[in-house]
């Protein structure tokens, strides 16, 4: 049984931890509907997670705080690092990926690189020429001869200015300033002589083939080098040099092209039909046709089908039927769902082929997916009428038994457990209703004197015979006893010696626990020997100074096999006459000496 918590308790701490509740207070291990204060912003933490982690409920809030707290601890580090680097940060430390606002200490300017830049080894972007200042471009422009006019455009753009020996105005671009280039009007676009132009081809490794035309028309040529016919322009080649785009790598001769394929696994089955082209072809390793691109396989990639990249439709139909499926359509591809028709249950679903290497077999044979029609089996069974649509398995379900008349919300999971369902809470004495409990202290002639605390709780009473303060357990009480151990003729009295039993009974397939005292002077009050009667055979005991101690022992006990075994009670009382059903479980879970080893260590705890 959980332990209570107060409701204005919980809400108190929830609010000194930074958040306001918006609904009542269920129970401590249930999400709570609350609002930050600091953020505004919903959520749903529980109470024991707050309350036993002191830790803040908003994850948001949290992040951020966790982030800060994170940087503040590198930014000595991180500053260290970017003075290595000759710059000086403007702003607090943002974070690895945000940039960070500093001043290079050579160049005196600004900028905002990234952290990680930095530690790879990038320095400063003016000082290294990847970025431009307007006043150094300015600057360069006076020194070449120009006085600029308007706004810096860019490198590549054409800035107006006016060039100073001529006075005309004139369009110069920054980065061809740069490299050299003078006034075009000054220039006067001077013409090139095929002596000329033929000595720059040679000096750069080309070998024209024809007559000079002029600097912008292709010229044929034979490139020294690898000895393929190109055609570059005459400007190209004197203002970068080399222009062969087949050294270059922009350009791929087929024969080249099919020998790479070839020493890749691949044979053409169609001409070249360029380097980022699809080019039929097929893989010499799993006998499939592909399309394949020059480029891919240059980079290294290779067959789709051997990459496990793609499925071949061969192979998704041999992998479908391996895993129980009839197809009912063609391979749509990896994916698009495939309609398909399980051999066993004869289901037709939708199922995706992610891998042939996948053994998923029909999700209705596994039960991780519901029928309806068997849902409807099963509340017909345990006599269960729906008052509401179903949700999923893990969602309480409002339901009416029909045997008791209860209002019950069970979830389809606890209702189709193997050998471990016990329909109706009511009906099998796992819940109560209050009017049954009222019924049954009247009977006994025993008042609460407080709220009804749980079935395994002591409950403060008084008994109306004796007038004795008692403080019987509801589920002792439905077994026959009386609550009052001063009353009763036989019974359990907790004052005197008492002993803890452990038997099993191999007919039923189930293990129990359970206390007594010694010398009982009845064999009828003896409830070892109650329990031998039915067939069960005792494995050991253990006593104890008072039969209370081992009622301690008892309920620590039955707490770690329901709790942290996570163990059912496995008989009913259908099964046990005699009554004791409650301390039952599956024998085929766990066996007698753990349970005993379990009993020892609890028995040396101190209280």
């Amino acid at each position: 049984m959980p332990k209570y918590t107060d409701p204005k308790k919980a809400e108190k701490v929830m609010r000194a931890a930074g958040v306001i509740p918006l609904e009542p207070f269920k129970t401590a291990a249930t999400k709570w509907k609350c609002k930050c204060k600091k953020c505004k912003k919903i959520v749903y933490p529980a109470y024991n997670t707050v309350n036993s982690q002191n830790t803040n409920p908003c994850r948001n809030c949290a992040a951020l705080e966790m982030g800060a707290r994170r940087r503040a601890k590198s930014e000595k580090a991180n500053i260290a690092i970017l003075k290595k680097a000759h710059f000086v940060p403007l702003e607090e430390f943002p974070g690895n990926s945000k940039p960070w606002k500093v001043q290079c200490l050579k160049c005196k300017k600004e900028s905002s690189p990234h952290l990680s830049s930095v530690k790879n080894g990038s320095s400063c972007a003016y000082c290294a020429g990847v970025k431009v200042d307007e006043a150094d471009v300015r600057s360069y422009f006076k020194k070449a001869g120009y006085l600029p006019i308007g706004p810096y455009p860019g490198a590549k753009k054409k800035w107006k200015a006016k060039h100073k020996p001529c006075g005309k105005i004139v369009y110069p671009q920054y980065s061809k300033v740069k490299q050299g280039r003078g006034c075009a009007v000054c220039s006067g676009n001077a013409k090139i002589y095929d002596t000329e132009a033929r000595k720059l081809f040679l000096k750069n490794h080309l070998k024209p083939l024809e007559p000079f035309v002029n600097s912008q028309e292709p010229w044929k040529s034979e490139c020294l080098k690898c000895g393929k016919t190109v055609s570059p322009k005459y400007t190209k080649v004197k203002a970068r040099g080399h222009q062969c785009s087949y050294c270059a790598g922009s350009k791929v001769d087929e024969s080249d092209a099919i020998t790479l394929v070839k020493k890749n696994g691949f044979r053409p089955l169609e001409p070249y039909p360029g380097s980022n082209s699809k080019w039929l072809s097929v893989c010499l390793v799993c006998r499939h046709r592909v399309e394949i691109r020059y480029d891919s396989i240059k980079a290294g990639f290779g067959c789709k089908y051997c990459t496990g990249k793609e499925i071949h439709p061969d192979d998704a139909k041999a992998s479908i039927l391996k895993r129980g499926y009839q197809p009912l359509s063609r391979y749509p591809g990896a994916t698009n769902p495939w309609a398909v028709k399980c051999v066993v249950c004869k289901r037709e679903q939708q199922v995706k082929m992610h891998s042939v290497r996948s053994t998923r077999g029909c999700v209705y044979c596994a039960r991780r997916k519901l029928d309806l029609k068997e849902v409807a089996k099963r509340l017909e069974f345990l006599e269960f009428k729906p008052l509401e649509k179903f949700k999923n398995a893990r969602a309480p379900w409002k339901i009416k038994c029909l045997r008791c008349n209860h209002i019950i919300y069970p979830t389809w999971d606890s209702m189709n457990k193997a050998n471990r369902n016990r329909g109706c809470g009511y009906c099998v004495r796992v819940k109560v209703d209050i009017k049954d409990v009222n019924k049954l202290m009247r009977k006994l002639k025993l008042k609460p004197l407080v709220k009804y605390p749980g079935g395994k709780t002591s409950w403060k009473c008084k008994c109306l015979k004796c007038g004795n303060i008692v403080y019987p357990q509801y589920t002792d009480l439905t077994q026959g006893q009386g609550g009052c151990s001063n009353c009763a003729e036989y019974g359990i009295n907790y004052t005197e010696r008492g002993y803890l039993y452990l038997i099993s009974n191999p007919h039923l397939g189930a293990h129990k626990i359970g206390i007594a005292n010694l010398n009982s002077q009845k064999k009828t009050s003896d409830r070892v020997y109650k329990h031998k009667k039915q067939g069960w055979k005792i494995y050991n005991t253990k006593n104890f100074i008072t039969a209370k101690r081992a009622y301690d022992v008892e309920q620590k006990l039955l707490y770690w096999l329901r709790v942290e075994v996570n163990l059912e009670v496995y008989l009913s009382d259908h099964q046990m006459p005699q009554g004791g059903w409650t301390e039952t479980v599956d024998a085929s879970e766990i066996d007698l000496p753990t349970i005993w080893a379990k009993v020892e260590e609890l028995s040396k705890v101190k209280r």
